[in-house]
């Protein structure tokens, strides 16, 4: 009569032991690539805080030179975040408007005529290049 074969032991405290020891030395790697990489990042950081600083007294210098009130930013701020509205005319009325506006402003740019009269800026740019083409207008080009 045969014996019927064995398993091999298995010893689940080695194996235990093992797999502790492989998490243990992944976990240590981690932990030094994590810290490494911090380290980097609060050096950034104080290199940008450096850099803002410097910049910050820069802007102080130029603003003790050049005052607000002298260079008229206040008034510009306030033209710039202006919300312009605008206007909605069939391309007959547009082109009147225009011509009307060049004829009284000469040498007005595009972004002179379409702000003045509160028109789309490419309905603009269509009309002068039809009134160019017609020879309505003389000089207009592309801006």
């Amino acid at each position: 009569m045969s014996r019927p074969k064995q398993e091999p032991r298995v010893d689940v405290y080695q194996m235990t032991e093992e797999r502790l020891n492989f998490f243990e030395e992944n976990l240590r790697r981690t932990s030094v690539t994590l810290y490494e990489r911090l380290n980097e990042l609060t050096e950034e950081l104080t290199l940008v805080r450096r850099r803002l600083k410097i910049l910050n007294e820069r802007l102080n210098d130029l603003e003790e030179i050049y005052p607000k009130g002298e260079r008229g930013i206040e008034k510009e701020e306030r033209e710039i975040m202006e919300e312009i509205e605008l206007r909605k005319i069939p391309v007959k009325d547009a082109e009147e408007l225009i011509v009307e506006y060049v004829n009284n402003h000469p040498g007005s740019t595009t972004s002179d005529i379409f702000t003045a009269l509160r028109l789309d800026p490419i309905l603009v740019s269509e009309v002068l290049k039809n009134l160019a083409k017609d020879k309505k207008i003389r000089g207009y080009k592309y801006e």
